[in-house]
This record gives C-alpha cells, sequence and structure tokens, in this order.
C-alpha cells in the first residue's frame, strides 16, 4: 500500500480514505497569515498589507523562509478571504464525509 503519508516540498499528500474524499489523494499545505480584528480601519490594513510585502521581499528574510522549508508568498486581504473561505468550505466537506465528530 505505501506510505501513508508521503510528504514533497511544501505538500503533504494524504492517502484516500473510504468515504473521505472522492479523490484518489488529498492534497494540504501549511500556511501563515496575519490577521486583524474584523474592524480594524482599512488604512491600518493597507499599511499592514504593505510592510508585511516589504518584509516578504527582503532578501535575508526571503532565505530564513526558504530555509525553514516554506515558500514565501504575499497575497491581498481579499485573495486571503476567500483562500479561507475556500479551505473551510474544502475541510468542512472532508470532516464531514470522515465523520469526524467536533471537538466538544
Amino acid at each position: 500500500m505505501g506510505d501513508p503519508v508521503q510528504q514533497e516540498r511544501g505538500r503533504l499528500l494524504l492517502p484516500r480514505k473510504r468515504g473521505c474524499s472522492p479523490e484518489p489523494a488529498t492534497s494540504t499545505s501549511g500556511w501563515l497569515a496575519l490577521l486583524a480584528p474584523r474592524a480594524t480601519p482599512k488604512p491600518i490594513l493597507a499599511r499592514l498589507h504593505q510592510e508585511l510585502d516589504a518584509a516578504a521581499a527582503d532578501p535575508l528574510v526571503r532565505a530564513k523562509i526558504i530555509e525553514q522549508g516554506a515558500e514565501p508568498a504575499v497575497t491581498s486581504p481579499e485573495e486571503l478571504a476567500e483562500f479561507i473561505a475556500a479551505e473551510t468550505v474544502k475541510w468542512r466537506g472532508i470532516i464531514t464525509k470522515a465523520g469526524i465528530p467536533a471537538i466538544q
């Protein structure tokens, strides 16, 4: 059957589990995001995004991130919101199909 978990650079491949996913394998990757409270003023969010983008573009910061096996990437706040929404839908479906109960 092979290794139950295969790892690629920045991506983890999980084996198909009956009733868990219609796909032969489900892939996932780790990600980090800087989030702020919902009521944070847009100018502050824009400044945070600008500074984060500048830090991620710094060659020393990029080198450290890459050294740790990650790929630095900065998206817009709107793209991040769309990504989180899509991940929520994806994982809700997988968790439901697998019958994993909520932690109380």
